[in-house]
């Protein structure tokens, strides 16, 4: 019994830790809803599918699906661009992109949420700096 209370959770975390040995998560699905189809949120997504741990799924028409595709696994990570994105930032109203996650897995989770706020921040702050600089 005593062995077995010992190498259990040895021999647990020896799996989990060759799972994740590369230390590198990639492939992950993402499922786009861009109800705007404007030039600026064809941009942000090519950005963010540009992005190491994302591959592109599939488009759907609403975020409704993206709750089906993730239990059946083909999603982990969902983008909706609102109706009028570009519209409203250039407008200086500002606009925001929903991003629902799978967190089924946290480590996926994570590393989904991690790579789409570096892009989105950086767009983020790209529009601030032009709305600065057209105010004067």
């Amino acid at each position: 019994m005593a062995v077995l209370l010992l190498t259990g959770p040895l021999a647990f975390a020896l799996v989990v830790g060759a799972v994740y040995s590369p230390k590198k998560l990639t492939g992950l699905a993402v499922t786009i809803v861009d109800q705007d189809s404007s030039a600026l949120s064809r941009d942000l997504i090519r950005s963010l599918l540009a992005t190491e741990p994302f591959v592109l799924g599939q488009y759907a028409e609403s975020p409704w699906q993206f709750r089906y595709l993730s239990a059946a696994g083909q999603s982990h990570i969902c983008f909706v661009f609102p109706r009028n994105f570009e519209r409203d930032i250039k407008a200086g109203k500002g606009a925001k992109v929903a991003v629902l996650v799978d967190a089924s897995n946290l480590l996926a989770a994570n590393i989904a949420v991690t790579a789409a706020s570096t892009v989105l921040a950086s767009y983020s702050i790209g529009a601030e700096i032009q709305s600065l600089a057209a105010r004067g």
